[in-house]
């Protein structure tokens, strides 16, 4: 396998003005569109900004 997760939250010294803030969506169900497509293009309209 090779990779290895590491969990927790995880912090570096920066002294750039920049913020990473990701958010992940998981779809279950991909027949289930009324359930997931408004929240898949919400997350797309807030990472473009």
């Amino acid at each position: 396998m090779g990779k290895k997760i590491f969990e927790g939250r995880y912090t570096t010294e920066n002294n750039q003005d920049i913020v990473v803030f990701p958010i992940g969506m998981r779809i279950n169900k991909w027949l289930a569109v009324r359930k997931w497509l408004p929240v898949f293009t919400a997350q797309n309209n807030v990472s473009c900004k």
